[in-house]
C-alpha cells in the first residue's frame, strides 16, 4: 500500500487497518513459534506499515 494510498482514506478506515495489520503480526509470531514456514521478511514489512499508517493518523489528528 501507498503512502498516497493511505492519505486517501478516513482516520477510523485507518486505525481498522493498524487493528488488521497487528492481528496479521500475532499471527506470524505464532506461526513461527509453532515451527511453521513463515516469509521472515514479511515481519519487517507489516511492522513499517503499521508505521506509516499511524503517522497517516497523526498527521490527520494535527491538522483538525
Amino acid at each position: 500500500m501507498k503512502i498516497e494510498e493511505i492519505r486517501e482514506r478516513s482516520i477510523a478506515e485507518l486505525q481498522d487497518e493498524v487493528t488488521n495489520l497487528k492481528k496479521k503480526l500475532c499471527t506470524l509470531r505464532i506461526d513461527r513459534g509453532l515451527q511453521k514456514e513463515v516469509d521472515a521478511a514479511e515481519f519487517g514489512k507489516t511492522k513499517k506499515l503499521i508505521a506509516r499508517i499511524k503517522t497517516v493518523i497523526r498527521e490527520k489528528e494535527l491538522a483538525k
